[in-house]
């Protein structure tokens, strides 16, 4: 919704999930509408991957993604900051590690 400059809906989905968490950012979790929720936005981020070719695998909000090269992995993590942004989300820098193919 906030992609389509929807202000009072932005506002009033802000204000619910204010009331029910107590903070303005993110989703309850464990529950059936907050997972509609974040699947609508995470399927938008997961489509434009794809769509720049990156090997993409995810559960729920944790991504997965396949590189040949270090210097592809740094390119995709970047690739997948820009999109982020784009859909009004922000990466967890504690949670985004890049790993090398023989330690996972």
């Amino acid at each position: 919704m906030a992609q389509t400059g929807d202000g009072q809906r932005v506002d009033t989905l802000t204000t619910l999930l204010t009331a029910i968490t107590g903070r303005r950012y993110g989703l309850p979790q464990q529950n059936h509408p907050s997972d509609v929720l974040a699947e609508a936005y995470i399927d938008v981020l997961e489509r434009r991957l794809h769509r720049a070719n990156a090997r993409v695998w995810r559960y729920s909000d944790d991504f997965r993604i396949a590189t040949d090269s270090w210097s592809d992995a740094l390119a995709t993590v970047d690739l997948l900051e820009c999109e982020v942004r784009r859909i009004g989300l922000t990466l967890n820098d504690s949670k985004t590690v890049i790993r090398r193919g023989d330690t996972i």
